[in-house]
C-alpha cells in the first residue's frame, strides 16, 4: 500500500468512525431536548450508534467497524465485555474473507493478503 493509499484509507475509516459518533450525538441531544431522562436518552443515542455501524462484509468496513467498537469502548457507550465480542464478530468477519489467489511469480511468506481494493506493487 502506497502512502497515497494508506492516507486515504485512513479518511475513509475517521469518516466511518465521525459517522457513528454523529448518530450517537445528535440522537442524544435529540432525546435529552425532548425531555427523556438521561439513561433513557443514552440508551437510544447507543441504538443510533450500533445501526449506524458498517456492515461485516469487506476488508475495509470491518476495519472501519472494528475502529466504531473500539472509540464506542473508549466513550462507555458499549461495556468492555459487550465490545469483546463484538470485536469477536468483527474477527470473524475478517477471517471469512476470501483470501486472494497468489501473484503470479511471487511466492512464499508475506506473498498473500486480504483483498482490501488496493493494488500493492
Amino acid at each position: 500500500m502506497t502512502t497515497t493509499d494508506a492516507a486515504s484509507h485512513t479518511t475513509v475509516l475517521d469518516s466511518i468512525v465521525k459517522l457513528c459518533n454523529a448518530a450517537y450525538e445528535d440522537t442524544l441531544a435529540a432525546e435529552k431536548a425532548r425531555g427523556l431522562e438521561s439513561w433513557k436518552a443514552r440508551d437510544k443515542a447507543k441504538e443510533a450508534f450500533m445501526r449506524a455501524l458498517p456492515n461485516l462484509t469487506a476488508d475495509t468496513s470491518i476495519r472501519a467497524y472494528i475502529a466504531c467498537i473500539a472509540r464506542a469502548m473508549s466513550l462507555e457507550i458499549v461495556t468492555k465485555p459487550e465490545g469483546a465480542k463484538l470485536l469477536y464478530a468483527a474477527q470473524i468477519a475478517m477471517n471469512a474473507l476470501p483470501k486472494p489467489a497468489r501473484e503470479a511469480g511471487r511466492s512464499g511468506p508475506g506473498s498473500q493478503g486480504r483483498q482490501t481494493g488496493v493494488t500493492v506493487r
